[in-house]
């Protein structure tokens, strides 16, 4: 590459982390915590851990049948959905898609969603207790938590297309990958210290980087991508284009029958894949087209879920392999899908490949808060930029206080949620104003502040000492359990993760002032004629 083509390259990648480094930075951190999403349901639901860890299960045909019989007349059912019980949830969930026709008093006639609890154990029906911490903390990362979801995908989605062409220009920039994986120049400057990480990150998790982001980019431009294909492919039928992806669905015949026994169906799709079913989707239910698909967690394959088609009456093809989705007749557009969802969010691989991807998910954090580092740097005490050193000193501090409020936001949403009781319907708002309050504080915080390098070690700090004490928090407000007790050991996992990840943080940040004096030793200087050629740049504050 010639040496414009090489400088314009070098500008681009620096005007991206310039532009979108903190919006990357910040989809990056929420997404590591976001494959967590089971574990902090489990954390949250305090009542209901018992049940999650019981292996006995209420009959779910009596949960829907009872369902079906307290519908007033006049209620169609368009469909049902039954989510099971699992190792995290301890309760049965069944979302119902309803018409109801008009009535004297209700002339219009009506569709409606509803969603019924019950349970895992003993069947009784569940009040809602509201979404809490695990819902905020996934779908900050999914959609920004924006009143239009879709929008917050797509703005997500273009994340993930930005950090696939920083990926590229900052692959094209640096010609000596192969001598930048083991180039860490201890002892330097504090510049060189954080590019040398920024470069040794980036070569090392190159791979895991270009993949997060191009699954990322897929499921959050999916949304926007569909009607766009549906319009030129299927002349504007959106349904159609569906159909081509998921299949086209079979009308009701209008006969009422017995339906065949849903644990029945459960049971038969086990056997004939051997992967555990999740739930059970229930289409005319009680009619002679009456069909199941029972979705199922293929845990050693790179799919989120696969799905196998049963008769809702005869019962029927489980055994068969040309009614298995996900298996035989899928349509490749639902594998891509499927293979995307497994890819980014870490389902296939266990608990192992979670704490990879935490690793790996916290070093692409870690590089891009040093290349926003280097390039404040280079400004504030360097020979390039257009504005004085007070000025790139306030946006460094400002990025500084940006990102450390993520973390602290995300282990003060843990407090609050289990220290104020607001109410499920007030549950989300909590972890919203909370989340939302941590943060913006930090970052006026870190802009008043006279010295970033204090502000970096205090946030370290109380981030560390907060994350180890959402084990005591834990064990002082379940009752009269134990955290030492069988059923909550998904639990305590949780506790001791965040816990040695806290510790981990506070010795950082007690220790921070000695690890980065080693940055300030300027190095020996050579001889030029009686002038140091060597002598290092101002550190910053």
């Amino acid at each position: 590459m010639d040496p414009e083509r090489h400088k314009r390259m070098y500008a681009l990648h620096e005007w991206i982390g310039l532009l979108f480094g903190l919006f990357l930075f910040m989809v990056a951190f929420t997404g590591t915590v976001a494959m967590f999403h089971d574990e902090l349901s489990f954390w949250e639901s305090v009542e209901l851990r018992d049940a999650a860890a019981s292996a006995q299960r209420t009959d779910p045909d009596a949960l829907v049948a009872g369902y079906v019989e307290s519908l007033p007349e006049g209620s169609t059912i368009n469909s049902l959905f039954l989510a099971l019980p699992s190792a995290y949830v301890g309760y049965y969930s069944l979302f119902a898609n309803i018409s109801r026709s008009p009535t004297e008093t209700d002339p219009e006639p009506r569709a409606e969603r509803q969603e019924v609890r019950w349970h895992a154990e003993t069947g009784a029906e569940i009040v809602s207790m509201g979404d809490g911490p695990a819902h905020w903390l996934r779908d900050i990362h999914r959609d920004l938590m924006l009143p239009n979801r879709t929008v917050g995908r797509f703005l997500v989605g273009i994340a993930g297309l930005v950090m696939l062409v920083s990926i590229l220009t900052g692959v094209l920039t640096h010609r000596k990958l192969l001598r930048e994986l083991f180039t860490l120049r201890a002892g330097r400057s504090r510049r060189l210290q954080w590019k040398d990480t920024h470069n040794v990150l980036g070569v090392w998790a190159l791979p895991f980087h270009a993949m997060i982001a191009f699954s990322g980019a897929y499921l959050g431009l999916v949304v926007i991508l569909l009607p766009i294909f549906a319009f030129i492919a299927f002349k504007g039928d959106q349904d159609a284009a569906i159909a081509a992806v998921i299949g086209a669905p079979q009308g009701a015949a209008g006969v009422e029958v017995e339906h065949f026994p849903i644990g029945e169906s459960l049971a038969r799709a086990h056997r004939a894949t051997g992967y555990p079913p999740t739930g059970v989707r229930i289409d005319h239910y009680g009619d002679a087209h009456g069909q199941y698909e029972v979705f199922l967690h293929p845990v050693d394959q790179l799919q989120i879920s696969r799905s196998v088609r049963i008769d809702g009456v005869t019962g029927r093809g489980a055994d068969e392999p040309v009614s298995v989705r996900g298996g035989f007749e899928t349509t490749r557009a639902e594998v891509v899908l499927n293979a995307m969802t497994a890819l980014h969010y870490a389902t296939f691989g266990g608990a192992w490949l979670k704490i990879l991807y935490v690793g790996l998910g916290l070093a692409l954090c870690v590089m891009i808060a040093t290349g926003n580092m280097v390039w404040v740097e280079r400004r504030a005490n360097g020979p390039i930029g257009g504005w004085s050193r007070v000025a790139y000193m306030r946006i460094g501090r400002f990025g500084n206080g940006f990102m450390m409020g993520l973390p602290l936001a995300t282990v003060a949403v843990l407090y609050a949620d289990r220290m104020i009781d607001t109410g499920a319907d007030a549950r989300l708002e909590l972890a919203g104003w909370t989340y939302m309050g941590c943060w913006c504080i930090s970052a006026m915080a870190a802009c008043l502040t006279s010295s970033g390098q204090k502000f970096f070690r205090a946030s370290l700090t109380l981030f560390g000492v907060l994350a180890m004490g959402v084990l005591p928090l834990d064990a002082l407000t379940i009752g009269d359990a134990s955290l030492l007790a069988p059923a909550q050991r998904t639990a305590l996992a949780f506790d001791l993760g965040i816990a040695l990840i806290g510790l981990l943080a506070a010795l950082v940040g007690l220790r921070f002032d000695s690890l980065a004096a080693g940055a300030r030793r300027p190095r020996r200087a050579r001889s030029g004629g009686g002038i140091d050629v060597a002598a290092p740049a101002a550190p910053m504050e």
